[in-house]
């Protein structure tokens, strides 16, 4: 069994495998001629008219060019078209991998299994497995996003006020952050930790109980 992955031109880098065992020989004749086609024509698209104004050494032009790859093509030197899908982009990655936790989770309720017994971890790691195994996940999730940016949301997020404490807890971080970076060698541990004040008394040590004095009788 050969399986080829063909690209969908409008399904934004998706592909479509095909089992070349299953097609029949006319079929499959077509399938080679389209593709011997496309081969033998590369490279020709400055062979124009403007450039050969005369119909014969247009030809002759042509002609030259497809011979060049024929030789290519028996030689096996020639560019291979990646089956490979685009990267994407990581709010895509993150709503396809929703989709494949919640398959996961699915799947183990339908197993009996409880998903609290189960590490996030775990989860995830066999999220981004089956992400591998079904790249139709990442169309579903880009096809989700878009149709979410078109949505308008009826309510003014304007009216939600910016917690106080968040923003000291963001700008603090920023700051250690910065100050770490300024000190490549201090741990972040001791970034953290706070100096004494110069001439900060030190604390006395604590007094222990003396033992008391014990008068012997003169004999």
């Amino acid at each position: 069994m050969t399986m080829i992955k063909i690209p969908v031109t409008k399904a934004k880098g998706q592909v479509i495998e095909i089992n070349t065992d299953e097609l029949g020989d006319n079929v499959y004749e077509e399938v080679i001629k389209l593709g011997l086609k496309a081969l033998v024509n590369r490279g020709t698209s400055k062979i124009t008219k403007e450039t050969y104004p005369k119909a014969e050494e247009l030809a002759i032009a042509a002609m030259a060019q497809a011979e060049k790859q024929l030789q290519a093509i028996y030689a096996g030197n020639i560019r291979v078209s990646s089956s490979a899908p685009k990267e994407a982009s990581g709010a895509v990655m993150v709503e396809a991998r929703r989709l494949a936790k919640n398959l996961v989770k699915d799947e183990l309720k339908r197993k009996g299994k409880r998903v609290s017994h189960y590490e996030a971890a775990d989860i995830t790691k066999m999220a981004n497995a089956l992400i591998e195994a079904r790249p139709d996940l990442v169309a579903q999730a880009t096809a989700n996003i878009e149709e979410r940016s078109k949505q308008a949301v009826p309510i003014d997020v304007g009216a939600i006020k910016p917690s106080d404490k968040k923003i000291k807890a963001a700008e603090a971080a920023k700051a250690k952050k910065a100050e770490q970076a300024k000190a490549p060698g201090a741990s972040a541990a001791k970034a953290g930790k706070t100096e004494k004040r110069a001439g900060q008394p030190k604390k006395a040590p604590p007094k222990t109980k003396s033992e008391p004095t014990i008068h012997h009788a003169a004999q």
